[in-house]
């Protein structure tokens, strides 16, 4: 996937749901999974980040209802609809709790566009490794190392996060994504930008 793509994608889910709701309702859309990290605006041309060909999103509202709905909507972007056949990428619509995240995660969240009452953002960096870290997939350890040698998260913010949020993490948990995050920090760097452009400190 690409930032293209991405954007694309997001314009599509405002076209769905301004369809469907003519009501002056918030709704918020919040971008997660490996594919979020494209709307940092960063030209990343390292297979190993942008392999993915979906985009995971969530949404937030005052209505469970409508949270439902929404979902239901949002699958006609999903796997294997007519838009993923011929887009070759696709929307994957999530639970709010099928990504494990910080307690203050949302005072990190990059803000993506608003489109009427809609409002797009994306969970940070820092909040999607340490979400990649928790499922504990190889792919996600594959994933994070590239993130990390591309010197594209603070190590001192995703460790303070992790000590600080997630209360919740066994002690062993916690030990094991340290010495993880110690092990990807400690590889030598590599260019997964397609640009020179400023880096994440």
């Amino acid at each position: 996937m690409n930032l293209n793509n991405a954007y694309y994608l997001k314009e599509k889910i405002a076209e769905i749901l301004q369809n469907h709701y003519s009501k002056n309702l918030t709704v918020e859309i919040f971008f997660a999974g490996s594919q979020s990290i494209l709307f940092n605006d960063l030209n990343i041309n390292h297979n190993e980040i942008i392999k993915s060909m979906e985009l995971d999103c969530f949404s937030i509202t005052k209505d469970k209802e409508l949270e439902d709905d929404i979902y239901n909507y949002l699958w006609v972007l999903g796997e294997l609809s007519e838009f993923h056949k011929e887009n070759d990428f696709y929307l994957e619509p999530i639970g709010q709790n099928t990504v494990k995240l910080g307690k203050n995660w949302r005072n990190r969240v990059i803000d993506v566009d608003k489109v009427n009452n809609i409002s797009f953002y994306s969970i940070s960096i820092e909040d999607l490794i340490l979400s990649k870290y928790i499922a504990s997939r190889p792919k996600d350890y594959d994933y994070n190392q590239s993130v990390i040698q591309g010197s594209l998260v603070n190590k001192k913010l995703l460790l303070k996060i992790l000590n600080e949020e997630y209360s919740d993490l066994s002690i062993s948990q916690k030990k094991i994504i340290k010495e993880k995050i110690k092990q990807h920090f400690n590889l030598p760097q590599i260019n997964v930008l397609n640009n020179k452009k400023t880096k994440l400190s």
